[in-house]
């Protein structure tokens, strides 16, 4: 139900918070940060809720700068690889617009376009987050989220519990690797930066979701 232009100000914020929560553990991503975990919305679904909210032509945002280079990156594993690094700066209106935020985001990926809208993605969010849309995200209070084996319910994961990787993860990996382009030795590789040793066999459900988030990050190769 959309909220009118002459509600409160809250009224938007939890209005939009009550969607996000809907969307459950689909709408949650792992942000890679150095030394910890941090989980954060993906950009669509913050998009979707605030359009649905307050509609799609009562928010919106103008890039003021970007810029981006190439780097090279070597992996724990010692690999180098090449990368686009890619730096914007934007100004994020609501409702009004002399009512924006402006916010940096940053973004790196195997091409020169993906890097720059990973990177506007990345500062929309931080912008709208001084609105305190998607503030969860910024306030730790997002974690992801595991069946507890009732239809429907979802409880939220912390740590590792053990558990075995179900057969329904381990097919979604194959099938976000195979459009990735990613063989089993790429696969290997990522396990070993989230700090353990890819293999079916002993693979928990919670380094499988690990897995998962940080393959998604990565581009979908052209068919």
């Amino acid at each position: 139900m959309a909220v009118k232009r002459n509600d409160t100000y809250w009224e938007v914020v939890e209005a939009v918070d009550k969607i996000l929560d809907s969307y459950g553990r689909d709408a949650i991503q792992e942000v890679p940060s150095r030394g910890r975990t941090l989980y954060g919305y993906y950009p669509q679904f913050v998009f979707d809720a605030l359009n649905e909210v307050i509609g799609a032509g009562n928010w919106g945002y103008e890039i003021l700068n970007s810029s981006y280079e190439k780097e090279k990156r070597v992996r724990k594993n010692g690999k180098e690889e090449e990368v686009y690094v890619a730096l914007v700066h934007v100004r994020v209106w609501m409702m009004d617009k002399g009512n924006c935020k402006e916010a940096f985001g940053g973004s790196d990926n195997y091409t020169v376009a993906d890097a720059l809208k990973g990177a506007t993605t990345d500062a929309v969010q931080k912008a709208l987050a001084m609105f305190s849309i998607g503030h969860k995200a910024y306030r730790g209070e997002l974690a992801p989220a595991k069946e507890d084996g009732k239809k429907g319910d979802k409880s939220y994961l912390q740590e590792e519990t053990g558990e075995p990787a179900s057969e329904k993860q381990k097919k979604l990996i194959k099938k976000l690797a195979k459009e990735r382009g990613m063989n089993t030795e790429s696969l290997k590789e990522i396990a070993q930066e989230l700090g353990f040793e890819l293999n079916s066999e002993t693979l928990t459900k919670f380094q499988a979701s690990q897995l998962i988030e940080r393959v998604k990050n990565f581009p979908k190769v052209s068919a």
